[in-house]
């Protein structure tokens, strides 16, 4: 029976074993596990270790959940016979517990030895390796030793999956995503970027949300001081909480990821505003009661309880709303309503409802707005601003409301060139104003406004390149420096500057590469060399390098497929895998093997029509699997067969026309298979406006034209030689 199939019948996700003096890491490990709200993208997908759940609980504590127990080691048996993974607490005090090590043992021995991980607190792991550094050893015997085919330890040593939560390694946040990577078999780099972006999302509100209950801690001392008007525990809760704001929150709210001290903080300050009499309610107590209701909400939208967080926003929004009609120049006020439509915004993005995301940002954005044409002098509501914008772009792009979106990503541009001229030193708004960039690149790329996507990626390379050169162990500025190459390569290439869009892949790979080789563990890193070695392959081809070409494109090809084994519904790996065979299927076409061509590209059409089924709204579907269908009909009719040839190129329009009804959708992405399409089946009427739009955009790419030209549309066009003239041009 494969571990597939028996994870769903086991009791618990994992046991966590651990020494009682480490009591502390087992409790915080154990929330953080339960309480972590896995990616909705993952949920349900299947891998090595089963199906994802929504949530990883329940979770075992060991002896804690055993303390009645009259036969302590039955029970422990037995609640190891029925978890999943088997979570080690490592330190020396550890690495000396009898218990632990037999725990480590009889998991051992149940066969899921390499279901076991390790979290490491305290000393050094294989410490008894040096001489007189023994006490230091964090590794129980049963962790370092093979189990023997007798069932006990063998002299043979294994090396345990290990996270370091010390400081100056993984860190706790990074330690416990690589166990939650490990115990779910996805890659550590799929929940880490998940992270990042979600931290960056909330990270400017929380921010505001943490200095703003930081203020409250002044109103309330003096709440605390009017001992004659208050009731005494009235008075004791005020002088408690803020003693709990000078104290944890002081110190502790700056790791804002930490949901249990945010939980904390709004369930004292809920309970508080509840014991005030009605007499003692007033307008700066409301405006507290919604801040800590947005606490609430963010913990709750955080842990993957939407209803609930939703819930507490609109409780706030329906607290600050009046306030603000009152007092309609109080920017903090202002800056908190915009916060609750912020979080709103978020929560049904979060649902998939696009359009509600989109009213709830856009109604936060005037709010904004106004307080930061009155307060020009504060930077972090000008940066609060620029992520508004940044995410009504993003619903408006999902949404396919193209030039709406390009219009807020030029203001974000705008607001992240005032920041850094203001600051010119601070490296966190460069990165931003670099990620502008990359943001304008794209969809004027989509758009087929090539000389702004060139011109954009080309200052977005010129961010990334001295961000690079000042610290060159900056290993997320290296990855955006490969990326910004990349895409000006794409660019280049649809330009017709293929020798200059092969050498900026050249640089793309050659980064990867190195960042491969510091981590080679890398999800994000190794798609992009993928994608950079197809990139390449595909330039390669064009120019005559048909062995290298190859070569790049087979290795391509393993990493694409075995990160669709590892992750089978992530729709963008298997569409790259799906151009990986399609670009394979040309270059064996221009060997001259037509059979092994075909294959290719039936496989190219098999897989991203699984796309298709299961995710009907990705936009990169339907032009790949138009782009399948042509290449299919290019080869039957290199085969002689004109009807199976007609077939496949009438598909295509059919998909083309399915995805975006009958007028020219304006992607360059749908434009281009439109017109090779018309052209192969002989329509030239209805081709030459196509046509004569991908010539006014500047649409030179060299696998476009060869295509046009073996059709009547050749004499429709002049794109050669301009191709001619661009090839000479240089990136400005």
């Amino acid at each position: 029976m494969t571990q597939a199939s028996v994870m769903p019948d086991l009791r618990y996700r994992a046991f966590i074993s651990y020494s009682h003096q480490d009591k502390y890491w087992a409790s915080w490990l154990h929330k953080a596990l339960e309480t972590y709200a896995i990616p909705k993208r993952l949920i349900g997908q299947t891998t090595a270790a089963g199906v994802i759940p929504k949530r990883l609980a329940p979770i075992f504590r060991d002896r804690d959940e055993l303390a009645s127990a009259t036969d302590l080691g039955r029970k422990v048996n037995e609640a190891l016979a029925q978890s999943a993974n088997l979570i080690v607490i490592c330190s020396p005090r550890s690495a000396a517990s009898r218990w632990v090590n037999e725990e480590v043992l009889a998991f051992k021995r149940l066969g899921r030895s390499e279901h076991i991980f390790c979290l490491i607190v305290d000393g050094e792991p294989n410490a008894t390796e040096s001489p007189c550094r023994d006490a230091e050893e964090c590794f129980a015997n049963a962790l370092r030793y093979q189990l023997g085919a007798d069932g006990a330890l063998s002299r043979e040593r294994t090396e345990p999956i290990a996270a370091d939560a010390r400081t100056g390694k993984d860190g706790k946040t990074n330690a416990k995503l690589k166990l939650i990577a490990g115990m779910l078999d996805v890659g550590f780099d799929t929940l880490k970027q998940r992270e990042l972006q979600r931290r960056n999302r909330r990270m400017v509100t929380i921010t505001a949300l943490a200095l703003v209950v930081m203020l409250m801690t002044t109103a309330l001392a003096v709440v605390a001081f009017r001992a004659q008007r208050l009731a005494e525990h009235e008075r004791n809760q005020a002088e408690g909480l803020i003693n709990f704001m000078l104290g944890d929150l002081n110190t502790k709210l700056q790791a804002v990821n930490h949901l249990d001290i945010i939980d904390d903080v709004a369930d004292k300050a809920m309970r508080y505003f509840s014991s005030l009499d009605e007499s003692e309610v007033t307008k700066d107590s409301l405006a507290q009661r919604a801040k800590a209701l947005q606490l609430i909400g963010s913990v709750r939208e955080e842990q993957g309880k939407l209803p609930e967080a939703r819930r507490a926003f609109e409780d706030s929004q329906r607290l600050m709303q009046p306030l603000v009609a009152r007092y309609p120049h109080n920017p903090q006020w202002q800056i908190a309503l915009a916060d609750s439509y912020s979080w709103l915004g978020m929560v049904a993005w979060d649902h998939g409802d696009l359009p509600q995301s989109l009213l709830q940002f856009r109604m936060a954005a005037p709010l904004v707005e106004s307080v930061v044409r009155e307060h020009p002098e504060k930077l972090d509501w000008l940066k609060h601003l620029g992520w508004l914008h940044n995410n009504i772009g993003h619903v408006l792009e999902e949404r396919g409301q193209l030039s709406e979106a390009q219009k807020e990503y030029g203001i974000v541009l705008q607001i992240y060139r005032k920041l850094v001229e203001v600051v010119p030193d601070d490296r966190r708004y460069r990165t931003e104003l670099g990620h502008a960039y990359d943001n304008l690149a794209g969809i004027s790329y989509s758009l087929g406004d090539l000389a702004a996507a060139q011109g954009d990626a080309s200052q977005e390379l010129a961010i990334w390149q001295p961000l690079a050169q000042q610290d060159a162990n900056d290993n997320s500025v290296q990855l955006y420096l490969a990326r910004a190459n990349a895409m000006l390569a794409k660019v280049m290439q649809a330009r017709g500057q293929g020798s200059a869009s092969v050498a900026a892949l050249e640089n793309s790979l050659t980064i990867g590469n190195r960042l491969l080789a510091a981590d080679p563990t890398s999800t994000d890193v190794i798609s992009d060399v993928a994608s950079y070695s197809r990139g390449l392959a595909h330039g390669l081809r064009m120019n005559g390098d048909a062995a290298r070409a190859e070569q790049l494109l087979r290795n391509a090809l393993t990493i694409y497929t075995q990160l669709v084994a590892k992750v089978p519904d992530e729709p963008a790996w298997q569409a790259n895998l799906a151009e990986s065979h399609l670009e394979l299927s040309r270059l064996t076409w221009k060997k001259g093997d037509v059979s092994s061509a075909s294959a290719s590209a039936e496989m190219a059409r098999s897989l991203i029509g699984a796309v298709m089924q299961k995710h009907s709204d990705y936009s990169r579907a339907p032009p790949l699997l138009a782009e399948s269908d042509i290449t299919l009909g290019q080869l039957q009719m290199a085969s002689g067969n004109l009807p199976g040839a007609t077939a496949h190129w009438e598909t295509a329009l059919k998909i083309l026309e399915q995805a975006n009804g009958p007028a020219s959708d304006p992607r360059l992405a749908f434009l281009k298979p439109r017109a090779v399409a018309l052209c192969l089946l002989g329509k030239t009427s209805e081709a030459t406006p196509v046509i004569a739009k991908l010539d006014k955009l500047g649409y030179r790419d060299a696998q476009y034209l060869q295509s046009i030209d073996a059709t009547p549309c050749h004499s429709l066009h002049a794109s050669r030689d301009i191709a001619v003239s661009a090839e000479a041009t240089t990136p400005h």
